[in-house]
């Protein structure tokens, strides 16, 4: 499927397989270009994300997860810290 998506990203192409579900992604490089590959994953792996969009306010989001390592600093890579962090509330934090 990621095959049939290559014309709209570019720049990288990611799997991830957890039991019968699997996540797919393509990438266009703009927001943390060396380290923004998707799907992302949580640092024990149990939490995964892939994302198309933009966390307007990804920074100040960063600040209030001090108990997190976070790879990466583009917004994408606060996703599965925040779900960690908030469970299902994390969008309307």
């Amino acid at each position: 499927m990621t095959a049939a998506l290559a014309h709209r990203g570019p720049d990288g192409c990611g799997h991830a397989v957890f039991g019968p579900a699997g996540l797919g992604h393509t990438r266009l490089a703009i927001i943390d270009p060396a380290h923004g590959h998707q799907p992302m994953a949580s640092d024990d792996g149990r939490v995964a994300v892939t994302y198309n969009g933009e966390l307007y306010n990804f920074r100040e989001l960063r600040a209030g997860l001090t108990r997190h390592e976070i790879r990466g600093t583009g917004d994408t890579a606060l996703l599965p810290h925040l779900y960690e962090e908030y469970g299902l509330d994390f969008p309307l934090w």
